[in-house]
């Protein structure tokens, strides 16, 4: 899959080949997670990086 392709998608479904060729391009939908997959957990900076995103809501520390 293309890198152009691969904006396209979202990272759930990026294959461990797409992933080790796009290290970087992961690196930065990654690096500030705001959102996380219900259906396999992974966690992205936007949901629009996502097929079913789920806001991360920040707690105060005890």
């Amino acid at each position: 899959m293309g890198e152009k392709n691969l904006a396209k998608e979202s990272i759930c479904k990026w294959h461990k080949k797409d992933i080790e060729k796009n290290l970087q391009a992961l690196i930065k939908l990654v690096n500030k997670p705001r959102f996380v997959c219900g259906n396999c957990g992974r966690s992205a900076n936007s949901k629009k990086n996502l097929c079913k995103p789920i806001q991360i809501k920040k707690t105060k520390a005890a």
